[in-house]
């Protein structure tokens, strides 16, 4: 549903009116209510799926005209599409393809991509289409598997589903083919952004109660609420899930001196934002670090990649990651030395941005205006 409302909101940006349905049961009680120019139809739907909801759309064709009806889906089967084609689709087009596409497109265009890969792709084919950075460690991980090739295929092809292919990715990773995939990665300058606090918080679920931890006073309860829907489904895991949870955290987590090894810049990041549970901005950069330390990277590297591979990617090293006469005036101050404990980053007493200069009382009352902004809304939000 969050990509069918980003899919909705970026059509209505161009001037189009989209209404979006979580069924085909759904679509088709409606069907005809009002003139449609074109249909965007999945094949892998809750109930009737996308073919049998195509079907039925013919049979109204035959009936009434109609519009053009685009199949857009992740299954690479030559059958379906055959059938589908069959029945009046004007288009089959895989989401794998547009994703190509569009890192093609921004690559053609001057830009530098990001993002994450799909499964039904290869880490390999998404950095020949020219991305250029891996959002969460677990793309890397996918890239040191030696059949990486045939498990994404048989996932384009529908023979097996995303749990079966995440197992087979897990268990499948070869040290010989990672160490080959992560130097072809770093002598093509492409980064990774590993965020493992929250991979961290969600694998854990299960051991670790949050409902008290002092950095939701600063979350709203709007964005709280967000956190639910990992919450319960983690709550519905069984204990065969849970286990499985912990182990491809671990396996992921572990690649992260390989990497730096390979001399793959590592870039911190923390995903932290909606539907993200108990990720809380800011405050999960610091166990952002921590968990990179821990993993064996050295605190001297763990700064790096929060304060000098963000503007290396973006080619901005020449005003950002070095305090010297002619940069940017973006620094935070310490009261402890963190390349003897990465813990240290916490120890805040300043910040300067953009010049300003935020003092520790001055930080402390930004602190405390956004908690009472806080409490006044879970408050109102309680009211009847």
């Amino acid at each position: 549903p969050h990509i069918r409302q980003l899919l909705q909101d970026e059509i209505h940006d161009e001037g189009h009116r989209m209404i979006g349905f979580s069924s085909a049961e759904d679509f088709l009680a409606t069907y005809g209510e009002e003139p449609i120019d074109l249909i965007l139809l999945d094949l892998m739907l809750p109930g009737m799926d996308g073919l049998s909801c195509l079907q039925q759309l013919k049979i109204n064709q035959s009936q009434d005209g109609c519009p053009r009806v685009v199949i857009v889906t992740a299954l690479d089967d030559a059958e379906k599409r055959r059938i589908a084609l069959d029945n009046g689709a004007e288009e089959y087009i895989l989401k794998p393809d547009l994703f190509l596409y569009a890192v093609r497109q921004a690559r053609g265009a001057g830009l530098r991509a990001s993002g994450h890969i799909p499964m039904a792709l290869t880490v390999g084919q998404a950095i020949d289409a020219g991305i250029s950075s891996i959002e969460h460690i677990d793309y890397a991980h996918k890239a040191g598997v030696k059949d990486e090739a045939r498990i994404t295929a048989d996932f384009a092809a529908g023979r097996i589903d995303r749990a079966q292919a995440s197992a087979q990715l897990d268990a499948g990773f070869d040290e010989a083919t990672a160490m080959a995939a992560y130097r072809d990665m770093a002598a093509r300058g492409v980064f990774v952004t590993p965020t493992l606090s929250i991979s961290r918080t969600v694998a854990y679920l299960d051991q670790n109660d949050h409902s008290a931890d002092p950095e939701l006073a600063y979350i709203g309860p709007r964005l709280r609420k967000t956190y639910d829907w990992r919450i319960e489904r983690a709550a519905k895991a069984t204990p065969e899930q849970i286990a499985q949870r912990h182990a491809i955290y671990e396996h992921n987590a572990a690649i992260l001196p390989l990497l730096q090894q390979a001399g793959v810049t590592i870039m911190a990041g923390t995903d932290a934002g909606f539907l993200n549970s108990f990720d809380y901005p800011g405050f999960a950069l610091h166990q952002e670090l921590a968990l990179y330390v821990d993993r064996g990277l050295t605190p001297a590297q763990a700064l790096a990649s929060a304060t000098r591979a963000g503007p290396a990617w973006f080619g901005l090293l020449d005003r950002y990651g070095a305090v010297a006469e002619g940069k940017q005036a973006d620094m935070v101050l310490l009261t402890a030395n963190p390349l003897e404990d990465i813990h240290a980053t916490k120890a805040i007493d300043a910040v300067i941005l953009r010049g300003t200069l935020q003092d520790r009382a001055r930080l402390d009352a930004l602190l405390a205006e956004t908690k009472a902004k806080v409490a006044a809304w879970n408050a109102a939000a309680t009211r009847p």
